[in-house]
């Protein structure tokens, strides 16, 4: 497993980074699968970041009607984002440690169903 050290300069671009190493993960099993066959084993990732400034991610499904004061982040200049991950809106910034965790399903099967990832 990799670790990742680093916060972006704005939590648009965390969360992007976020997802990029997912995609990574997710084109490199997919792409490789004769490696796979030969026993190379996919990367993984744990990241570790903080916000630089508050901000709010909101969930893949969320509603951003009822769950963000859309008007009143604008008039604050709170970045507003949305994360591919499920779960609800929270509120992130400077003393909150966010943290990424990209395994591979090949290597760990069971996380297919979320409440055993979640435990």
């Amino acid at each position: 497993m990799f670790f990742l050290s680093h916060t972006c300069a704005s939590a648009p671009y965390d969360v992007a980074l976020d997802e990029a190493l997912l995609d990574y993960v997710e084109q490199w099993a997919t792409a490789r699968s004769d490696d796979a066959a030969e026993g190379a084993q996919p990367p993984e990732f744990l990241r570790v970041w903080e916000a630089r400034r508050p901000a709010v991610v909101i969930g893949r499904s969320s509603s951003l009607d009822g769950e963000v004061d859309l008007a009143e982040c604008r008039k604050r200049g709170v970045d507003v984002v949305r994360r591919t991950s499920g779960g609800a809106a929270v509120v992130i910034g400077p003393g909150c440690l966010m943290y990424s965790v990209v395994l591979a399903y090949r290597n760990h099967p069971e996380l297919r169903a979320v409440d055993l990832a979640h435990r």
